[in-house]
């Protein structure tokens, strides 16, 4: 299957060998019939493919469950709820279960998800949404911004977006602080306030006055206004799109990272929702945030034993008992820059893959809203459901799905 149009592959390859003789290979070792039902008949829809049918000997097994939650966080609850299901009633191992999804920055509901129910997990083949360089810079300005005299934020972020500050002028300015025994960010306010003169380096003061200012102005967004709204703010002010598409040449990785940082406003604005409005400060989330990370992190040390969440294209050769799909939505999956033809066909690929991962158990997952930017926005259901046999499929809303066991956390 060609799922890697985007580093270069073309199917057109693969239709070629028809020319020489073509030997099919369509028993199947891994998947319950129902399974390779559904696989069948989404892929049957692509016009650019080989005909070829999947079949196995094995039992045919449980529908192929579709379940729909009202919010992308409830999404997630009901997934890791499910999970807990069967590891409790089915004895299931935390490693036999996997959560696919189509983009990387859909994992950070699924990893709060887990955190909260104390569920080790693993990002395979990428870093968990707190590693990500992206959400380590925004999460830098927050805390430069919650508090300046935090010197590792204020040299993680002083320069990006790029403001001219070369490394050796940041090299004088910390060898002056330490030597005169005085936080940077008061040597900051020097230069800003032209109590502190370098005049080998004049784009290097010009930059360091934009930084200081933008972080006065951020003090004054987060104190007055949301703090899902004013990280979208910063976003804006210092452009951090284009930073992105400057520094990283590979489109699929630009987008990857954008994605990521507007999935940290929603992660900002859901803190906001729900927390009391008197908690709801910068501050009480970043110590939150801090707490549960290092907890988290202290739990999980030394586990083998741990639910995998990876993107589909990590998920090629791979194999779980039991497997989600999830985000199942119109501009997820199909993702909104593959809507052309082609690049729905490649799409359906995707899914078909995804698919047939599963050995014994698939769920596949949509919610009805998803938060971007900061702001809840409806959805539409993936057009790969329709495509799916309603003889195979068990169709429910969240709250039926069954959960009979001890989900305390």
């Amino acid at each position: 299957q060609s799922i890697y149009g985007w580093r270069g592959a073309d199917v057109s390859n693969i239709l070629r060998f028809s020319h020489d003789h073509i030997i099919k290979l369509e028993q199947n070792y891994r998947s319950t019939p129902a399974i390779l039902e559904a696989a069948n008949s989404v892929i049957q829809k692509n016009e650019n493919r080989h005909g070829k049918k999947l079949w196995s000997q094995e039992k045919q097994g449980d529908p192929v469950e579709v379940f729909h939650a009202p919010t992308d966080l409830e999404e997630a609850q009901a997934v890791i709820s499910r999970i807990q299901y069967f590891q409790q009633e089915h004895n299931i191992r935390w490693n036999e279960i996997a959560i696919l999804y189509r983009s990387n920055a859909l994992s950070r509901q699924f990893e709060i998800a887990l955190m909260q129910r104390k569920i080790p997990y693993e990002v395979f083949g990428g870093l968990e949404f707190s590693e990500r360089s992206e959400i380590k810079d925004l999460l830098a300005y927050l805390r430069a911004i919650a508090n300046p005299l935090d010197q590792e934020a204020l040299l993680r972020i002083i320069n990006v977006p790029r403001r001219g500050i070369s490394d050796p002028f940041l090299d004088e300015l910390t060898q002056q602080q330490r030597g005169e025994q005085i936080s940077l960010w008061d040597i900051l306010e020097q230069i800003k306030n032209s109590q502190r003169h370098f005049p080998n380096h004049p784009r290097g003061i010009q930059g360091i006055r934009n930084f200081v200012d933008l972080i006065h102005k951020a003090q004054h967004r987060f104190a007055q206004e949301g703090l899902g709204a004013s990280l979208a703010w910063l976003l804006e002010e210092i452009n951090y799109k284009k930073a992105i598409e400057e520094e990283v040449k590979s489109e699929k990785m630009r987008e990857f990272k954008w994605e990521n940082a507007q999935e940290y406003v929603n992660a900002l604005t859901q803190f906001e929702e729900e927390t009391p409005p008197e908690q709801a400060t910068l501050q009480h989330f970043l110590s939150e945030n801090a707490l549960g990370q290092s907890r988290f992190a202290k739990s999980k040390e030394h586990k083998t034993d741990k639910i995998q969440l990876m993107t589909l294209h990590s998920a090629k050769g791979l194999e779980f008992p039991i497997c989600f799909i999830v985000g199942l939505e119109d501009r997820i999956l199909p993702h909104e820059k593959s809507m052309k033809e082609t690049g729905i066909e490649e799409e359906r690929r995707l899914f078909y893959v995804g698919i047939t991962r599963a050995r014994k158990k698939l769920i596949l997952s949509m919610a009805r809203s998803r938060m971007r930017m900061g702001k809840m926005e409806p959805t539409q259901p993936s057009r790969f459901l329709y495509e799916l046999p309603k003889s195979q499929l068990k169709i429910t809303h969240a709250k039926e799905l069954p959960t009979d066991c001890n989900l305390t956390p």
